[in-house]
């Protein structure tokens, strides 16, 4: 599995919309740096909640704390993955349940969490399978050949977890 390109909207430390081209890396290994606060943590997380559905580590049960703070009420927390694996590449969207301003009138709308997968064929987008958040998980763990247990042991390598992977 190979990140190609990474969109978020309204998610951690990012108000607004963010992409992330991995395509234009040269290498397969690359690092994340940068100042405490910049969204590095924000970006792995984003990865592994377009695929699996939840964070890493202790956040993975407060997905409502993806939400950026400062993000306007009008825009949907989102994140979209284009990866490839093997000569086939796709694109999963996920938004996490949420709240925002009523249309009419005053108050809030919660709207639930949703998944949509697609297999990309130049420009072209078809659906994989149906746009349900556990049909598409499903769909992707047998795609990737790993849970989210073995993709953040094996991919990811979060803060505070270098001895574990060392000793893996």
């Amino acid at each position: 599995m190979r990140p190609l390109r990474l969109t978020l909207a309204a998610m951690g430390p990012f108000s607004g919309r963010v992409v992330v081209d991995f395509a234009a890396l040269t290498s397969d290994l690359f690092l994340i740096h940068g100042a405490t606060g910049s969204g590095k943590t924000t970006l792995l997380d984003a990865i592994c909640f377009a695929l699996y559905g939840v964070v890493p580590g202790s956040r993975q049960d407060r997905p409502f704390e993806l939400r950026a703070a400062g993000a306007p009420a009008t825009l949907a927390s989102q994140v979209e993955l284009d990866f490839s694996l093997g000569d086939r590449v796709y694109r999963v969207r996920r938004s996490p349940e949420q709240v925002r301003p009523k249309r009419r009138g005053d108050g809030v709308t919660r709207l639930a969490s949703e998944a949509h997968l697609y297999e990309l064929e130049g420009t072209h987008e078809t659906l994989v399978c149906e746009p349900k958040v556990q049909t598409v998980n499903t769909k992707l763990r047998s795609l990737i050949g790993l849970d989210v247990h073995q993709f953040q042991q094996v991919l990811l390598l979060p803060q505070g977890k270098f001895l574990e992977f060392l000793l893996a």
